[in-house]
């Protein structure tokens, strides 16, 4: 199976967040996981993406607390 990845403006676009949001986000460490191709390039795996999106799925605020 051949891995999706997705750009920094693509993958802002489906957080709904800005391209530098991601990128602070990035620089702290909380963001979703990235790959690093060369000195510049960066892309995010579809499935990393996915992944990040579903651990931070709540059902309540009392459980966003708790995690």
């Amino acid at each position: 199976m051949t891995a999706v990845f997705l750009t920094p403006d693509e993958t802002a676009q489906r957080l709904h967040i800005k391209k530098s949001t991601l990128a602070t986000m990035r620089q702290r460490g909380d963001g979703p996981p990235y790959v690093k191709t060369g000195y510049r390039n960066i892309l995010y795996r579809l499935a990393d993406i996915e992944a990040w999106e579903t651990a931070r799925t709540f059902c309540s605020t009392t459980q966003e607390k708790e995690a």
